[in-house]
């Protein structure tokens, strides 16, 4: 098993997203499983990502503990990530409603309402927080 902290750049905007991933294969084709840079990736297309092995490790523990170093509350906070979390918990373990009973951090809504309003102009719906966004609804009170 190979256990890599990487960076995934878009090349159009050049934002970056930097994560953990566990594989048997390095060229899996992976670029991170981040809500906005999939979000990204859909709007710009796969071949305007590049994906970069940062570092290799040992252990699960050891890929964590580096990643929790690298994207700390400074590097989600940059407006040119699109990291929306602290790194170093291992992401979403796949459990349905994983998030449910939990609410998002200021900074973290501000990032998401930033993100879908330069993604997309149409009539999307978001979900956050419970609450439905759609570009054209006064829910994003974007002044």
């Amino acid at each position: 098993m190979n256990y890599i902290i990487y960076k995934t750049t878009n090349l159009i905007n050049n934002k970056v997203y930097v994560g953990s991933h566990q594989t048997e294969n390095l060229n899996d084709g992976y670029l991170g499983s981040g809500k906005h840079l999939k979000y990204a990736i859909k709007k710009y297309g796969k071949e305007n990502f590049k994906f970069e092995i940062l570092q290799f490790f040992n252990t699960p523990e050891e890929m964590f503990l580096a990643e929790r170093e690298i994207v700390n509350e400074a590097f989600v906070k940059d407006p040119c990530t699109y990291n929306l979390k602290v790194g170093g918990s291992g992401g979403n373990p796949g459990i349905v409603g994983a998030f449910k009973g939990r609410k998002h951090s200021e900074e973290t809504k501000e990032k998401h309402l930033n993100f879908y309003k330069e993604y997309n102009k149409s009539e999307q719906l978001y979900l956050i927080d419970d609450v439905e966004y759609s570009v054209n609804n006064e829910n994003w009170n974007f002044d």
